[in-house]
């Protein structure tokens, strides 16, 4: 029997979540005042049902 599925999932999240961070860190984040898009369509497809 292989790997723990599950035990290889968290491992991939752990590497995705250090890539993250590293491209993240010491970067500076700007707040531009507006709604992101894929937030505002998600809502839009929600209310058309």
């Amino acid at each position: 029997m292989g790997p723990n599925p599950l035990t290889r999932l968290e491992r991939i999240f752990d590497r995705l979540a250090a890539i993250v961070d590293r491209l993240t860190c010491g970067g500076i984040i700007i707040e531009t005042g507006t709604e992101p898009y894929r937030l505002a369509s998600t809502r839009a497809a929600r209310v058309q049902g």
